[in-house]
């Protein structure tokens, strides 16, 4: 009996001992879990934080959002699963917030720069120039200090556009005869050459660049000026170019309109002293194909900016039309459209024959009624050369 009562007090008693040490064990874990839950969670906000505070230094403005994370790192690490999540949340529209703020910020920066580059490009780049820091193309002209010399380096520069291209060509020929016309122009076309030779004798070679019409142009222009018997009206005829804003643009650099101040003083200087030589015509030619002088670079300048006031004066809305002829490498399309104006503002009749060796045919066109001031120009595949009048 006795041995039994100490069996079931022994029993009892390891009861006891196994439920407390099962309760042990169990704190245990708990304990552990939580410990664990504690670490993963101080780890997420560590993280999080770092996150946080990569977005926060991108902008000045975020020093309000960077006080409020700092007390957050003071606050107790230890938080329940719902009060992590809400924090969270919060933290992530905040972000959002930042984001957002950074975009605009950006968006106004940008277009505060590129305004800014907008008006200060042009000095910054003449600047580049003339320090030598800034070499785009080996036809890129070197500027001087002296910005009203830098004109005519610039045109120097313009003349090697093409010159690379085509070197021994001159800008304008001397004058061909009827056979030569016939070989080089109609090549030997029988109906274009009995259709060219009613009207020409021949034709003067204008370069093959995009200037060949305005160089067929001024020329013939100035022979017209040249031939006037008094001062005043050859001072006349020459007049409208006093009169020009001149601007001039290339693909291959920047020029500033600046270089072009007081240039024709040049020019009519110089296109004075061929009006009272003796071979006025002859003078003219040399001088057109000088490529030391920069006497043909401002004709063709200043045709070009004729031509685009001229589109600009009949419809406003054509400015960029007209820009696009201030372009060096331009060549003028749909010539036709401007003939007219040009024949009135000029006070000249122009006669083009266009060319079309398809059909064989010479469309012939005149503009303008004066008979005493003739222009003749070949056009062919919109290429433009001088002819010479029968008459």
């Amino acid at each position: 009996m006795d041995q039994e009562q100490n069996k079931d007090q022994t029993y009892q008693t390891y009861e006891i001992f196994n439920s407390v040490e099962v309760q042990k064990r169990q704190n245990l874990k708990e304990v552990k879990q939580d410990q664990e839950l504690i670490q993963e969670n101080i780890l997420q906000d560590e993280d999080y934080l770092q996150h946080e505070q990569k977005t926060i230094f991108q902008i000045n403005q975020a020093s309000k959002f960077q006080s409020d994370l700092n007390k957050e790192v003071e606050e107790p690490k230890i938080m329940t699963q719902i009060q992590r999540q809400v924090k969270q949340k919060e933290n992530n529209k905040k972000e959002k917030f930042l984001v957002e703020e950074i975009q605009i910020k950006t968006t106004q920066i940008n277009k505060v720069q590129e305004n800014q580059l907008k008006t200060e490009n042009g000095l910054l780049f003449i600047q580049a120039q003339q320090e030598s820091k800034l070499i785009l193309n080996p036809i890129m002209p070197k500027l001087n200090k002296n910005i009203q010399e830098d004109y005519v380096n610039v045109i120097f520069g313009l003349y090697k556009i093409y010159d690379e291209q085509i070197p021994k060509e001159v800008f304008i020929s001397s004058i061909y005869n009827q056979h030569q016309l016939e070989a080089q122009i109609t090549e030997n076309n029988v109906n274009i050459s009995n259709q060219l030779s009613k009207f020409l004798s021949g034709f003067r070679k204008i370069k093959s660049d995009p200037n060949s019409f305005f160089a067929a142009l001024s020329f013939q222009f100035f022979q017209i000026a040249l031939k006037q018997q008094n001062q005043s009206q050859f001072e006349n005829d020459l007049s409208w170019i006093q009169n020009l804003n001149i601007a001039i643009k290339t693909r291959q650099f920047i020029i500033d309109d600046n270089y072009f101040q007081n240039h024709q003083n040049y020019f009519l200087q110089k296109i004075q002293e061929i009006y009272v030589s003796r071979n006025p015509e002859e003078q003219l030619e040399q001088i057109m194909n000088d490529r030391q002088s920069q006497f043909y670079g401002l004709s063709i300048i200043y045709f070009r900016n004729l031509i685009s006031q001229l589109i600009i004066d009949e419809n406003s809305d054509k400015n960029e039309e007209a820009e696009e002829i201030k372009f060096w490498e331009n060549s003028l399309s749909n010539a036709n459209n401007i003939f007219e104006l040009l024949a009135e503002r000029l006070k000249i009749q122009i006669h083009e024959y266009n060319i079309n060796k398809q059909k064989s045919q010479v469309y012939k066109q005149i503009y303008g009624d004066d008979t005493e001031r003739q222009i003749h120009l070949l056009c062919l595949d919109e290429h433009y050369d001088i002819g010479i009048s029968k008459f």
